[in-house]
């Protein structure tokens, strides 16, 4: 095993994923190898710090997910008026019930197709910039939140990295930053390398600093500016 087939593997080296020879081959490996050692240490950091993260949904969102589902439950358990003590009725609505629950079904899926291609005077989604604009303007962080998850299909396009990557920089609130980093470390892009080294240097979030510090070495870059 050479250094980089290691470093590929250290993560299921760590969970206990490596069959037997692997891992025989990676600790031989390791023997002889300080700059391996030094990564493996390096990873289980990483890795016991994303696995000691926990998120909490925010209490609102947890409230209204609580109130809806109540409300769907105690809307299907009421029975029509007057329906129960009607036997033809009865039957009538238990074997119909589950087909007008299919056609319905049906019917939402043809609706969508129809209207998504052959009904222009239907609003679009949100372009790029508009959703750019909500991000920098939005003072509620949820806000922020849905701005970015709404931006992840634009994220192949450079100019919207490089809004997101001033984004993050500026961006004051922890749990944003943690999806701006994610979404950018996830296309890989060496333009960003400079913005990744920047977070590394002032990021308080042990989290982001570690994932950060793990994008540059897998991207080959160093963890500091100069």
């Amino acid at each position: 095993m050479n250094c980089e087939s290691v470093v590929e593997r250290l993560a299921f080296y760590v969970y206990g994923e490596l069959d037997a020879g692997e891992g025989e081959a990676l600790e031989q490996h390791l023997e002889g190898c300080g700059e391996c050692r030094d990564e493996l240490e390096r990873e289980r950091r990483l890795l016991g710090a994303l696995d000691g993260r926990r998120l909490e949904p925010a209490p609102a969102l947890l409230a209204e997910c609580r109130q809806g589902l109540t409300g769907r439950i105690l809307e299907q358990a009421k029975p029509p008026l007057g329906a129960w003590w009607r036997p033809a009725a009865f039957w009538q609505m238990v074997s119909w019930q589950p087909i007008g629950a299919l056609a319905l079904v049906a019917l939402g899926f043809f609706a969508g197709r129809l209207t998504s291609t052959s009904a222009p005077g239907i609003p679009q989604a949100p372009a790029p910039a508009a959703l750019l604009a909500g991000l920098s303007a939005a003072a509620d962080p949820s806000a922020r939140l849905q701005a970015i998850e709404d931006l992840r299909r634009f994220a192949h396009d450079a100019r919207v990295r490089k809004a997101l990557s001033d984004a993050l920089l500026k961006e004051a609130n922890p749990a944003v930053r943690m999806e701006l980093a994610d979404l950018l470390i996830a296309h890989r892009d060496g333009d960003l390398i400079g913005v990744f080294q920047s977070l590394v240097e002032r990021e308080s979030d042990a989290y982001i600093s570690a994932r950060t510090r793990y994008a540059l070495r897998a991207m080959k870059a160093s963890e500091g500016t100069f």
